[in-house]
């Protein structure tokens, strides 16, 4: 009877402790450590930097358009002649100071300041997705500022001469209908009077077609 009593008691005690048991040893199995977490870590870094690896280059190529041909431009940049494929969903896009154009691949021209962004594909060949052409602003042309004594004036011919104070230098002076004259009218200027001229110089030497003129008070002495 004893035996029987014991046998009981033992499967009782089995019955309700073992589950826990199993359970406490299977949590502990399934809690990572410190150890798999890093390496899990160190995993996905290096899947990430795989990636970057295998991922298509980006790259702009910029530089004078020197030729085309089919669909691909020739570029003279800095680091020598590159090459750049313009597919036909390709943005191409001309850009001044106040303007900016959708225009189309017929309407790029030879000798233009182009820059080619896209992909970097075989043989170093960009696959452009976005062309632009950029134009360059119109430079305002260069003024020079002549102050001197009047030596000649020849009213038929409209042209006044004067030599330079400083560097004893003989400027002809082209008057033409926009050349504003302060002070006085241009049948008033007579020899020795002082100018400041304001003008443009011309492809002559010593010719300058006067914007402005400005007649100082006095006679040179």
């Amino acid at each position: 009877m004893k035996k029987i009593l014991l046998f009981y008691c033992f499967f009782v005690l089995l019955f309700f402790c073992l589950p826990s048991v199993l359970a406490q040893e299977a949590t502990e199995e399934a809690v990572p450590t410190s150890e798999d977490k890093a390496r899990q870590i160190l995993e996905a870094v290096r899947e990430r930097i795989k990636a970057k690896q295998l991922a298509p280059k980006r790259r702009a190529y910029v530089g004078i358009l020197k030729s085309i041909a089919d669909t691909t431009l020739v570029l003279e940049t800095r680091s020598g002649i590159k090459q750049a494929h313009v597919s036909t969903e390709a943005a191409i896009l001309r850009i001044s100071e106040k303007t900016k154009k959708e225009i189309k691949f017929e309407d790029l021209a030879i000798g233009k300041l182009t820059i080619a962004m896209g992909y970097i594909g075989d043989n170093e060949v960009l696959e452009a997705k976005r062309v632009v052409v950029s134009e360059k602003p119109k430079q305002e042309p260069k003024r020079d500022a002549v102050y001197g004594i009047v030596t000649e004036v020849d009213l038929k011919k409209k042209i006044i001469e004067i030599k330079e104070f400083k560097k004893e230098k003989v400027w002809s002076l082209k008057i033409t209908s926009k050349t504003e004259i302060a002070n006085k009218e241009l049948k008033e200027i007579e020899t020795d009077d002082r100018l400041i001229v304001i003008g443009l110089p011309e492809e002559e030497e010593n010719i300058l077609t006067a914007i402005r003129i400005h007649i100082l008070p006095g006679k040179s002495e």
